[in-house]
């Protein structure tokens, strides 16, 4: 099991117990050093970038393996996984968009 950090539309219960199958708790968190931005090419999805002194909030849950395939499919290859850590000091997982 690990950690996830969401900052679009994965913060939507809805959207995520449509996507993982089963209602998900969440808290709140805080990825300090990245900035909220739109994605390069689909503009209407948010993405987000190393940006000194900035910060993005989202929501945090844990994830399994099978729950890291469907949010994959999900992001699409439009998006990646990768390492982040959180205010709280926590290494977690998150998206970015594929580009950055």
């Amino acid at each position: 099991m690990e950690n996830i950090f969401v900052y679009g539309s994965l913060r939507d219960a809805s959207i995520r117990s449509a996507i993982l199958g089963r209602k998900i708790k969440t808290t709140k968190g805080i990825l300090n050093d990245y900035k909220l931005t739109t994605h390069s090419y689909f503009k209407i999805y948010p993405t987000i970038k190393k940006e000194i002194g900035e910060m993005v909030t989202g929501e945090i849950f844990e994830v399994t393996d099978e729950d890291l395939i469907k949010l994959d499919h999900y992001e699409t290859n439009n998006y990646r996984q990768i390492k982040v850590k959180l205010a709280n000091g926590d290494n977690v997982i998150t998206y970015i968009e594929q580009n950055h």
